[in-house]
């Protein structure tokens, strides 16, 4: 039994760059750094989703709201899309969440190359 469990520790044990460590997880192998154009790219983007997201969450709510609203009862909705009045208030948020987004796509493929 001793003898097993020494097997299986020492086999846990990895030669990295000809160097013993305990485990591999001690040693990280080491990451290129991003650049600053793709820093602000990914910030863009994630930036750029929230603000889309939100706001869909938003519009969702909106929905789920008016029909629980109803003196008649609701047992399911679905999105309107057709009711312009509550729309154009959602409607400029996922314009600039799209467009931040797709801005940040665009900045990560010109610095990639």
């Amino acid at each position: 039994m001793i003898a097993m469990v020494r097997k299986t520790v020492t086999a846990r044990r990895t030669l990295h760059r000809g160097r013993r460590y305990p485990a591999p997880s001690h040693c990280p192998e080491p990451r290129l750094p991003l650049s600053a154009g793709m820093k602000s790219a990914i910030i863009l983007m994630i930036l750029g989703a929230v603000i889309f997201g939100a706001t869909f969450a938003g519009w969702y709510l909106l929905n789920a709201f008016a029909c629980g609203m109803s003196p008649t009862g609701c047992t399911g909705f679905s999105l309107k899309w057709r009711d312009w009045e509550a729309l154009q208030l959602f409607v400029p948020t996922f314009v600039l969440g799209g467009a931040i987004f797709l801005f940040g796509l665009w900045r990560a493929v010109r610095a990639k190359s």
